[in-house]
């Protein structure tokens, strides 16, 4: 058990044994704003309540499972497979992998920014082409030269 977790544990048993906030917090050395932060928190969630948040960073937390992962990837090359030189861009982008999982009652359905994350992961988008501009012939000067 750790020490901050120790002196929490024993404000909170002082103060159910009857001893007024201010001796508490001189006691540990604490001000009072974070004994009262750690009492309401045994008030709402009880023992458990007194352990640190955990801060882990979220993108441990928002990572998909392996499985819904390796049957994203699967359900694109299926729709890859059956499109023809024609439709080879149609049809295979992330909505249509979703609607495909949601047919298959895969829960909790992914997001489609999710797909498109696991896509490109796995290499299955393409760059998006982007075309320059259209200019004017005011930009380069005398209209005349190319008339």
């Amino acid at each position: 058990m750790d020490n901050e977790l120790a002196e929490r544990q024993l404000a909170i048993q002082l103060r159910l044994a009857g001893e007024a906030i201010e001796v508490i917090c001189q006691r540990l050395h604490h001000p009072r704003s974070w004994f009262i932060k750690w009492w309401k928190r045994y008030h709402t969630e009880g023992a458990e309540g007194l352990y640190e948040l955990s801060r882990v960073p979220h993108t441990l937390i928002d990572r998909i499972p392996p499985q819904l992962e390796r049957l994203i990837v699967s359900v694109r090359r299926r729709l890859e497979a059956h499109a023809t030189p024609e439709t080879r861009y149609q049809r295979i982008g992330a909505p249509t992998v979703q609607a495909e999982l949601q047919a298959l009652q895969v829960t909790p359905l992914p997001s489609v920014r999710t797909i498109e994350r696991v896509l490109a992961q796995h290499g299955l988008t393409s760059p998006r082409c982007r075309t320059a501009a259209l200019l004017s012939p005011n930009v380069w000067g005398d209209e005349k030269r190319f008339k």
